[in-house]
């Protein structure tokens, strides 16, 4: 099967040559966006930040803590990780010559950060920010309305018209 793609995928005698020169693009993008040190050094210190404190958190906080996990740690980590990996991913994408598509994609965990944020401190509770109300059967339907409910109260109050 890789023969014949390459075959007909070459382009001055070299396989997929083509998608080369984008590779090579990408890489020359990749190049003058990374001249933009103050953006990178914000990122990078923000970077440095989250990893120390998921090292303490592991190697020394979470060691001394006696009293079981809050049942929320099961909703709270995979978020954590979720924000953290496509942020990350986001960067790189804009880093190699998309930053429209990497600015849509962060836009798009925005809100659910800013809803944990509020979470955290007590805003709003875990259940609201996944939709659910304890006691009650699960109906879809109600929980994506009360999910984004949820969204878009916590959006008004940490940066919107309640701000401050």
């Amino acid at each position: 099967m890789q023969r014949p793609l390459g075959s007909i995928s070459g382009y001055n005698g070299e396989p997929y040559g083509r998608v080369h020169l984008l590779f090579d693009a990408e890489k020359a993008y990749g190049l003058q966006a990374t001249k933009f040190r103050g953006y990178l050094s914000l990122s990078d210190a923000f970077k440095c930040f989250f990893l120390e404190t998921v090292e303490t958190f592991n190697t020394y906080i979470r060691p001394h803590v006696k009293a079981p996990l809050s049942e929320f740690h099961a909703m709270f980590f995979p978020r954590l990780v979720h924000a953290w990996q496509s942020l990350c991913g986001f960067e790189r994408l804009a880093l190699h010559g998309y930053p429209l598509q990497a600015y849509a994609g962060v836009r798009n965990i925005f809100d659910p950060v800013q809803t944990l944020s509020a979470a955290l401190q007590g805003l709003v509770d875990f259940y609201a920010t996944e939709g659910v109300v304890p006691g009650q059967p699960v109906d879809m339907k109600k929980v994506k309305k009360l999910r984004r409910q949820t969204e878009q109260d916590v959006s008004i109050l940490m940066s919107g018209a309640k701000s401050g």
